[in-house]
């Protein structure tokens, strides 16, 4: 097996424990472009996509929350 990539974390990480979130363009089906919040869980790799329908950043915080079960 291959050696582990500098810079990746190492895989005993616990669900939620360290996320990744990025911004990303994407195009739905109708060629309509939309902004989408790219979250990632490091420990599980698990990956989720949102769309960002608003522009107002309480209600993006509220859809972060909400993609990685924390509290609100």
């Amino acid at each position: 097996p291959l050696p582990p990539r500098p810079g990746m974390l190492p895989r005993c990480l616990k669900f939620n424990q360290c996320i990744g979130i990025d911004g990303v363009e994407l195009q739905t089906r109708n060629g309509i472009k939309t902004h989408c919040m790219n979250v990632v869980c490091q420990g599980t790799s698990l990956q989720i996509v949102e769309p960002i329908w608003e522009e107002y950043t309480a209600a993006n915080m509220a859809l972060v929350k909400h993609s990685i079960n924390l509290p609100p």
